[in-house]
């Protein structure tokens, strides 16, 4: 389990009302248990094996049933280009989603409000600069980033909110933001169907 893991967990219940799977779990790719979860994290630092049929089956399913697939390059480079892991992991989610496009996620996506506000300005010089994403309308079913973001939650933990803008902090928001985006999809953009959303996805819990 990479560090970092469990301090996201930790901060999604200290700052929200939202639950946490606490200890997370590192799951198989190819586990069935993953279709009752809405939320996956995949990093690394090296290239990763071609992922075999039954493990693209499942994770097939689990975007298709609406669950949010996190893929983090441990491995890029400092200006963000992607590295063994980011490279090998681009190529598997071609043969998972066969059709699928990445593209960068737009500034104002809900996913960068759905908890914390992280204004384009916050983010200039922080890791949630760079955020590519494959688009199922306008929700997100996968995204890809270049942050090592668990890395970032691992040198320490936050017992406050803190507004000076520091590195760690915005990870500690961004990662927040992403959990609740995995619970709660576009309600911040579509009211109408909150509540809904809210009932059903709501009781799944996070890593």
């Amino acid at each position: 389990m990479p560090r970092g893991v469990d301090e996201w967990a930790d901060e999604v219940v200290l700052r929200t009302s939202a639950p946490a799977r606490r200890p997370p779990t590192l799951v198989r790719a190819s586990d069935p248990t993953i279709l009752n979860d809405s939320f996956l994290y995949w990093s690394d630092k090296v290239a990763v094996e071609p992922v075999d049929e039954r493990e693209i089956k499942t994770l097939r399913k689990f975007i298709a049933l609406g669950g949010l697939l996190v893929i983090d390059d441990a491995s890029a480079t400092s200006a963000g280009k992607d590295g063994p892991f980011g490279i090998s992991a681009r190529r598997e989610l071609a043969r998972i989603l066969p059709s699928s496009v990445v593209v960068p996620l737009k500034p104002d996506h809900v996913l960068f409000r759905t908890y914390y506000l992280l204004s384009a300005s916050k983010r200039d010089n922080s890791i949630v600069k760079d955020v590519d994403a494959v688009m199922q309308g306008t929700a997100a079913s996968v995204i890809l980033l270049h942050s090592n973001l668990v890395s970032q939650l691992a040198e320490g933990v936050s017992a406050s909110i803190s507004d000076d803008g520091t590195r760690r902090e915005m990870a500690i928001r961004f990662a927040v933001n992403i959990a609740m985006y995995s619970l709660c999809s576009n309600y911040k953009d579509d009211q109408v169907h909150g509540a809904y959303l809210m009932r059903h996805r709501g009781r799944t819990t996070l890593p």
